[in-house]
């Protein structure tokens, strides 16, 4: 079944201790970094409860011109996102976790702050037969019936949580995974189209906790091992 998982997209983040604001001089920089010309920033201004806007934080998206690479500046958070349309496989996401190192240090270095967690999440897009999966997942369960009924919807979520060596320190590691059924909406010959298609989002992050602060070594060790740790949690599912 490994082979019928497609790249939807990865992710890679850092939990900031304060917001980084745009400025024109860390877009040149990180175009500079990038090798990107011309790329896109949008600015916002995220909302409470209420609607209203909240003035003091401003959220910003530095996107590549092809949309393939996008670092979102939120609230005390860092997000790279990668499109990349192929099979997943160890290569990539080491490709992928090599770019998140470059682009978080860079940052870091620009605005040096402590950083509170640390995540990798790769989203896959399922293109097989959804019967073999959904039959995978019902496997997964050591009880799965009501009154000789099976589950038949794809819907499943599952959280464990490991104890990891990040730079000489142990880190309590949580392996998050769910498997469910999106909505995609693209435009074909002027006209909206909607479709399913079965998303696989995996995410692996550190857990929240006072005593947790990362710095630059524990940075590059998270993403230097975040391959392996999300091939693992994979293989978990889907090894043959």
């Amino acid at each position: 079944m490994k082979e019928n998982l497609i790249i939807k997209k990865y992710r890679g983040s850092i939990f900031l201790s304060q917001d980084i604001a745009s400025d024109k001089e860390l877009i040149k920089e990180l175009s500079e970094l990038l090798g990107i010309s011309q790329a896109t920033i949008v600015e916002k201004t995220p909302q409470d409860p209420t609607g209203k806007d909240v003035i003091a934080q401003k959220e910003w998206n530095y996107i590549s011109p092809d949309n393939c690479l996008q670092i979102n500046f939120q609230a005390q958070k860092i997000d790279v996102e990668q499109k990349i349309a192929t099979e997943f496989s160890i290569e990539s996401i080491t490709s992928f976790a090599h770019l998140c190192v470059k682009i978080f240090v860079f940052i870091l270095k620009l605005r040096p702050q402590n950083i509170s967690r640390l995540a990798i999440a790769p989203t896959l897009k399922f293109t097989g037969d959804i019967r073999q999966l959904i039959s995978k997942v019902n496997s997964f369960y050591s009880r799965n019936d009501f009154l000789g009924c099976q589950n038949d919807k794809l819907d499943f979520s599952q959280v464990y949580r490991r104890s990891e060596l990040l730079a000489s320190k142990k880190i309590n590691i949580n392996y998050f995974s769910k498997f469910f059924i999106n909505n995609e909406i693209t435009i074909e010959e002027g006209k909206l189209k909607i479709s399913n298609e079965v998303l696989l989002n995996f995410d692996i992050n550190t857990s929240v906790g006072d005593e947790y602060i990362f710095a630059q070594e524990d940075i590059k060790d998270f993403f230097k091992k975040s391959p392996e740790f999300c091939n693992n949690f994979i293989n978990y599912y889907f090894g043959e």
